[in-house]
C-alpha cells in the first residue's frame, strides 16, 4: 500500500482533473486504486453531484452517492475559503489529528495505491495553526504538485515545500489550461 499526495500551488489548478487522470490510468493498466479528498471547501451540498468528490467517485468506478462523498471527503464545508475560515464561519472546527488519522486509516485500508487530494495550496490554512503543507509532512507522503506555470507559481510552491519541510522531494509539473486533453497534461 502507498500513498500520493496531490497538491497545488493555488485552487483551480487542476488537482481534481489529474487526480481523476490519474485513477483512470492506473485502473486502466489494473492497478488497484483509490482516492479520498479528506477536505473540501466551497461545496456546495444542492450540487453534491458535480463536487471534486463525486468526480473521484465516477473516475474510481464507485456509486456517485452522497455517502460515499461523505466517506471520502468527511470535511466539507459550503463557502469557497481557505479550510480555516470556512470552517469557522459554519462552526466547526478542524481538528488536525482527526485528518491525520482518517487518512492514516484509509492509507491502511487500500489494497493498491491511495491518491489524497489536498485542498487549495500547500500553504493553505487548516487551522489557525497548521497549513497542507504540514499535514504532507506528518503523513510523510512524497507530494505531486501542480502549478499554472504562471508568474512566480513555480517558484511560490518551491519555496512552500521548502519552508521547514526540506525532506520532501518533490517533482514539480505544470499544467497550463492547454494541457487539459490528456490525463498526463502536463509539461515539464
Amino acid at each position: 500500500m502507498s500513498a500520493v499526495f496531490i497538491t497545488a500551488t493555488g485552487t483551480d489548478i487542476g488537482k481534481t482533473f489529474v487526480t481523476a487522470g490519474l485513477i483512470r490510468h492506473v485502473g486502466a493498466s489494473g492497478g488497484a486504486i483509490g482516492a479520498i479528498k479528506p477536505i473540501v471547501s466551497g461545496f456546495d451540498p444542492q450540487a453534491w453531484q458535480t463536487s471534486d468528490s463525486a468526480v473521484l467517485l465516477a473516475a474510481l468506478g464507485r456509486p456517485v452517492a452522497l455517502v460515499e462523498v461523505e466517506a471520502i471527503s468527511p470535511w466539507r464545508f459550503k463557502a469557497p475559503l481557505s479550510p480555516d475560515l470556512a470552517s469557522r464561519r459554519e462552526g466547526r472546527d478542524i481538528v488536525f489529528q482527526d485528518v491525520v488519522e482518517f487518512c492514516r486509516k484509509s492509507i491502511a485500508a487500500n489494497r493498491g495505491m491511495l491518491l489524497i487530494e489536498g485542498v487549495g495550496g500547500v500553504m493553505v490554512p487548516l487551522d489557525d495553526r497548521r497549513t497542507v503543507l504540514d499535514l504532507m509532512s506528518v503523513l510523510r507522503i512524497p507530494p505531486k504538485p501542480r502549478s499554472r506555470g504562471g508568474c512566480g507559481q513555480r517558484k511560490q510552491g518551491e519555496r512552500g515545500l521548502a519552508r521547514g519541510h526540506r525532506r520532501h522531494h518533490c517533482a514539480f509539473r505544470r499544467c497550463n489550461r492547454s494541457d487539459r486533453t490528456s490525463p498526463a497534461g502536463a509539461g515539464e
